[in-house]
């Protein structure tokens, strides 16, 4: 027969047990051996992130030496220097392009009236860099870098639809390498759609940019003397 000390610490190591049991189901529904619902998914090589993208059209933004407050012309400057720092670092770069139609009005997007006092530009094409990204459901989209006229990446028919013309032509090519495309698809290799037989150097995208610097100028100036 058991003495009531017997009774007590049989009482005490059958909580102790209960206490331990319940420690283990908690550590086995914390650290469950089922795979996990949301698997992280590697970003392929060649592409960015969501993230990585968005740090990567901040710091293109801004760069003083790209003249982004000249919109009316030198898109095919910028998305040459953008493409060529994007596929440095090993990335899968490509160029969209857009036409204004034969007939018709031309690509049309609203600036602010410190660049140009209409409070618009019109072009007949314009050009942009593509990066492959990778979103948040695992998925690669061909996005579009532009900050001229966007405030992050977009997909290539959101940024034609930006461009107030319906009946404009994208075209997204794989191939970064032309400096300039017409829209029937003759590329050039020239430094300037005005001079396609010049190579492209170094110092000739610096010197396109001081041309439309030079030209930004002249728009101020006429600006400030029409107050």
């Amino acid at each position: 027969m058991s003495t009531p000390q017997d009774q007590q610490q049989e009482a005490a190591r059958k909580a102790a047990v209960g206490r331990l049991q319940d420690q283990q189901e908690t550590i086995k529904r914390t650290f469950s051996s089922a795979p996990a619902a949301s698997p992280v998914v590697s970003c392929p090589k060649g592409a960015l992130t969501e993230q990585q993208a968005q740090e990567r059209f901040d710091k293109f933004k801004c760069r003083e030496d790209i003249p982004w407050d000249y919109p009316q012309d030198c898109c095919y400057n910028r998305a040459h220097v953008m493409a060529t720092e994007l596929r440095a670092e090993g990335l899968n770069v490509g160029k969209a392009w857009n036409y204004a139609p034969p007939v018709g009005d031309l690509l049309r997007v609203s600036v602010s009236k410190q660049n140009d006092p209409r409070g618009y530009v019109e072009w007949g094409y314009h050009v942009a860099p593509t990066v492959p990204i990778l979103d948040s459901k695992g998925n690669v989209n061909t996005m579009v870098i532009d900050p001229s006229i966007t405030n992050g990446p977009i997909r290539p028919e959101q940024w034609k639809a930006l461009q107030g013309q319906p009946d404009s032509k994208l075209e997204v090519e794989p191939n970064p390498a032309p400096y300039y495309r017409d829209e029937d698809g003759n590329v050039y290799a020239g430094l300037d759609p005005r001079d396609p037989e010049r190579p492209i150097t170094k110092e000739g995208v610096e010197e396109v940019f001081n041309r439309h610097r030079r030209a930004r100028a002249v728009i101020r100036r006429k600006m400030n003397e029409g107050r």
